[in-house]
C-alpha cells in the first residue's frame, strides 16, 4: 500500500545520483556495521551520503557509535584430566594471521573459561551526523589510554565490541557487548596478543589504539 510513496533504487548509495530521485534527502537510515563496527564501510558510505545525497540538517540513523576493548584472560587449561596448555600457542599465533581476530559471544562461555581483568576501555567515539565530512573517514590514533587492572592474571586478548546510538535519546542505544543480556546477530571480536602479558591488580598499563576507515587495532606498547 505504499507504492505511491516509496521508490526502490537497485544501486549502491555511492552510485545514486540525486538528480535521478528528485533532489536531496531529509533522512538517512543504514545498517552497514559488522562485529567490529567499521568493516562494512560505514564511515566512507555515510560521508559520501552526507556530501552528495543529504540536506545539511538531515537526520542520520544511527547517529553515532563507540568502540570498546575489554582486557581478558582466555586460556585453555585442563579438560577431563588432560593438560591442554600447549594449545594456547595457537591463540598467540593467530595474532599474526591475515584476519587476526575471532568472532565470539563471551556470554556463551562458561565463567571458569575466562577472566575479565579490568573494566571496558572506550577506544573511539564516532559522531556520524555532526563530524565534519572531510574528517569522518580519517584515521586516528589514541595513545592516552590505560588499563586499570582490577584482577591479577594473564592478558591474552582484547574483546572488541561497539555501542550504537540510534539517536540522541539515551534509551535508543544498542550494544553487541558481553553485558548484553539478549544474544544478537553480531559477535564480539576477540583479538589475541602475540605474547601473554602478566598483569597485577592495581597496575596501570598504557594502551594504544588506532583506526582507519575500515578497521580498529589495539595493543600494549
Amino acid at each position: 500500500g505504499f507504492g505511491d510513496r516509496v521508490s526502490i533504487h537497485r544501486v549502491m548509495s555511492t552510485q545514486l545520483d540525486p538528480a535521478d530521485v528528485g533532489g536531496l534527502f531529509d533522512v538517512l537510515v543504514c545498517e552497514i556495521v559488522d562485529d567490529q563496527l567499521l568493516g562494512e564501510g560505514v564511515l566512507t558510505t555515510i560521508a559520501d551520503a552526507r556530501r552528495r545525497l543529504l540536506t545539511p540538517d538531515a537526520a542520520v540513523i544511527p547517529c553515532g557509535a563507540a568502540i570498546y576493548a575489554l582486557p581478558i584472560e582466555m586460556r585453555i587449561g585442563e579438560r577431563a584430566g588432560f593438560a591442554l596448555d600447549e594449545l594456547n600457542t595457537f591463540a598467540t599465533d593467530m595474532s599474526l594471521a591475515p584476519r587476526a581476530h575471532a568472532g565470539c559471544k563471551l556470554q556463551r562461555f562458561p565463567a571458569e573459561d575466562y577472566k575479565v581483568l579490568a573494566k571496558p576501555i572506550k577506544l573511539f567515539d564516532f559522531d556520524f551526523a555532526r563530524t565534519p565530512i572531510e574528517q569522518l573517514a580519517k584515521g586516528r590514533t589514541n595513545s592516552s589510554l590505560f588499563i586499570e587492572v582490577e584482577r591479577s592474571g594473564l592478558l591474552t586478548a582484547f574483546l572488541i565490541y561497539f555501542d550504537l546510538r540510534c539517536d540522541t535519546a539515551a534509551g535508543n542505544r544498542f550494544s553487541n557487548g558481553p553485558a548484553t543480556r539478549q544474544l544478537v546477530a553480531w559477535d564480539q571480536s576477540m583479538r589475541c596478543l602475540p605474547l601473554e602479558v602478566r598483569l597485577t591488580a592495581g597496575q596501570r598499563v598504557p594502551l594504544t589504539a588506532e583506526h582507519d576507515f575500515e578497521a580498529v587495532r589495539v595493543g600494549v606498547p
